[in-house]
């Protein structure tokens, strides 16, 4: 149930690279959820490599964010945490695929939105 004034937002994160790509989703209070995904390897899916912190990129819809990651590391699972400022009322995973997780959630209107993303790389298997 969405509060009177809150909006509904949108994250669409696509691996780019051959190796499972691990979301992580954040919130205020500590970790969400985590999916993994497992990624075949893609080619022409975009240009877009991350590796730091950095802006989402808006995408054609006002209320939708895209990111799209590359793990190119060997022998590591690369973990991607939404950077959320305001206090979400709703963070839910709605689909995930062999290249793509999309996350959904809402906020109380005039909270601050994400604001970026922070790519980790580690050895071995993420737990």
């Amino acid at each position: 149930m969405l509060e009177k004034g809150s909006k509904m937002f949108r994250v669409i994160c696509t691996s780019t690279g051959g190796r499972p790509l691990t979301l992580s989703i954040t919130g205020p209070s500590g970790v969400v959820e985590t999916k993994i995904v497992n990624v075949s390897d893609i080619k022409g899916v975009g240009n877009d490599s991350f590796s730091a912190e950095g802006n989402w990129k808006k995408g054609a819809h006002e209320d939708m964010y895209v990111c799209f990651a590359s793990n190119g590391v060997s022998n590591a699972s690369e973990v991607i945490s939404l950077k959320v400022a305001g206090s979400p009322t709703l963070l839910l995973v709605v689909q995930t695929s062999a290249t793509s997780v999309i996350v959904e959630w809402s906020q109380p209107s005039g909270a601050a939105t994400v604001t970026g993303y922070v790519v980790h790389y580690s050895d071995g298997v993420v737990n």
